[in-house]
């Protein structure tokens, strides 16, 4: 796998770009689900749920060295997958890279038209959630702001 953000973002998109049919790129999603390791239940908290999800999602940010990590959850399994599949893409990245990058290489990996209205709707809160640690930790923010530093 490549080594930052924008050429992560951009393997997605490639091969997005070798799957015509929308239900193996579901597929695609469900294999990544299977892959991503749970969360430890005492992270499973409100402050790190994602609302505006149909299925119970969480994304649990970290700052280490000035980078961010994400480490991600879900109790269905293709906004696990689609969660997992995004937290591997950002994590690593400096706040300013993530946020250079910020959401359109989703849109251009096609990945809203295989979800329904209201998957598309929790991965807008994901992403916008990834993207305002991301802000958070570019100011310094603290920890209470929920970006929890190594």
């Amino acid at each position: 796998m490549s080594s930052t953000v924008q050429s992560r973002s951009q393997d997605l998109v490639e091969i997005m770009s070798l799957i015509d049919d929308p239900m193996e790129r579901l597929a695609y999603f469900v294999s990544k689900a299977k892959k991503s390791p749970p969360l430890e239940p005492a992270v499973k908290i409100k402050a790190f749920q994602i609302e505006g999800c149909i299925s119970e999602l969480w994304l649990v940010p970290r700052v280490e060295d000035g980078r961010l990590f994400f480490r991600t959850d879900a109790a269905a399994s293709i906004p696990k997958g689609v969660a997992a599949v995004l937290g591997e893409i950002y994590s690593g990245g400096t706040p300013a890279e993530i946020l250079e990058v910020g959401d359109g290489f989703i849109r251009e990996a096609g990945i809203p038209q295989v979800l329904s209205s209201n998957r598309s709707n929790g991965l807008a809160h994901l992403v916008g959630r990834i993207l305002g640690y991301a802000r958070a930790a570019q100011s310094g923010a603290s920890d209470a702001d929920g970006v929890a530093t190594a």
